[in-house]
């Protein structure tokens, strides 16, 4: 098994693909800590973390994020960070974060899971009380794959996509894809 290269590794995709669940299982693996952007910032806003989907200011977000991952790379030079890149405004349209936003992240590598929309309804409607729409969904996807690739072309950095097969393989198959390309 190879080390990966100092910095941040992103975890992204659409709520409810299961990014914490596989960074909890990623940092075992991998030996690097994790962390979610959403606690992060939800920390320095004093909001309780997972409460709300709707972002309020996402530039002052993306300002609170970028200090807090500074910190954290000050205490661990490799850490795992999951969030995301296209969010829901308070209408339930698809907001997309700024690229520049990400310039500052340190970011080493985007790790894209992937999913059908009716895993991701059948996940969030057991776990959010909120009724998404499947076309909702389907938009956030679509955005957060599209974002994806232009963050990494952008900052000129890998893009590791994964269809998610919630077997208890993912993990395996992702530290497998970091370590055997050296990123």
């Amino acid at each position: 098994m190879g080390k990966l290269r100092n910095g941040v590794y992103f975890i992204t995709g659409a709520y409810g693909v299961g990014k914490t669940s596989l960074c909890d299982k990623l940092k075992e693996i991998l030996s690097v800590p994790y962390f979610s952007a959403s606690e992060l910032i939800s920390v320095q806003n004093n909001e309780a973390y997972g409460v709300n989907k709707a972002v309020k200011n996402k530039v002052e977000n993306q300002n609170i994020l970028k200090r807090a991952i500074e910190q954290k790379l000050l205490e661990h030079p490799t850490i795992l960070l999951n969030g995301h890149t296209a969010i829901f405004k308070k209408d339930r349209t698809v907001d997309l974060l700024p690229i520049q936003a990400f310039l500052f992240f340190h970011i080493t590598a985007i790790i894209l899971l992937e999913t059908t929309s009716d895993i991701l309804l059948k996940h969030l409607n057991g776990r959010d009380n909120i009724i998404y729409s499947t076309d909702e969904i389907s938009a956030l996807t679509a955005a957060e794959k599209q974002q994806s690739r232009l963050i990494s072309a952008e900052l000129n950095i890998p893009l590791v996509r994964h269809a998610m097969q919630y077997d208890n393989t993912d993990h395996l198959a992702i530290a497998a894809k970091l370590w055997g390309s050296n990123l």
